[in-house]
């Protein structure tokens, strides 16, 4: 059976002294320094929880869940030294071809059938060459990635509402169908989309029936 991970990037914001509220999608609110503990908190127990850092990132966010596992029971149990995984160490920031390959071999890995991205708190470059790798696994398997969590701010450092954005990655290959389809009447196979399997359908049977009447 295969296993489900949620996969975060690591900025160096949030204090647990002074928490933000999350309203997460069943507008249940959540009051943390940032995502990670939240995302502990409601994904732990079921999912593996993959998180991207920089040596800045691991110092800040080790304090903040420090913090919490002294606070909370629920965070009791938590293993802070072997949450750091070695392999999603981001040793250069500037090193985008070393970050992406990172990015891209756990977003593909096939150990995974379900995949939660957050991107909320990555600083600059690297939620962009997350997204990136996104929308290039999209194409090939539409339904292992599930939501895209983006914190969108309602009050600065004090509110925000969690949104998905997972539905912008089936406008990508809808666009890519769309623009192949325009060019020369056929629709790409191996692109398919969640959101409207219906409009491919429609374009593939036009598509079959141009090349039935083509003489």
């Amino acid at each position: 059976m295969k296993e489900k991970a949620v996969i975060t990037i690591l900025g160096t914001s949030g204090d647990p002294e002074k928490p933000a509220q999350y309203i997460f999608f069943d507008e249940q609110v959540y009051a943390y320094a940032n995502t990670l503990p939240m995302l502990l908190e409601l994904y732990g127990k079921d999912c593996d929880i993959i998180a991207f850092y920089t040596k800045d990132a691991k110092i800040k966010n080790s304090k903040i869940l420090n913090f919490y596992k002294e606070e909370y029971k629920k965070f009791a149990n938590l293993d802070i030294d072997s949450f750091f995984k070695e392999k999603f160490f981001i040793q250069n920031e500037n090193d985008f071809t070393q970050i992406f390959a990172q990015i891209d071999q756990t977003i593909s890995d096939s150990k995974y059938d379900k995949i939660i991205i957050d991107v909320s708190h990555g600083f600059r470059h690297l939620p962009i060459l997350m997204t990136i790798d996104m929308i290039i696994q999209n194409f090939s398997d539409p339904d292992k990635i599930e939501k895209i969590i983006f914190t969108k701010e309602v009050k600065k450092y004090e509110k925000y509402e969690i949104i998905d954005l997972k539905e912008y990655l089936d406008l990508a290959n809808i666009a890519f169908i769309l623009t192949a389809f325009n060019k020369n009447y056929t629709v790409a196979n191996h692109i398919k989309s969640t959101k409207y399997p219906h409009l491919i359908d429609a374009l593939q049977d036009f598509s079959d029936d141009i090349m039935a009447l083509n003489i």
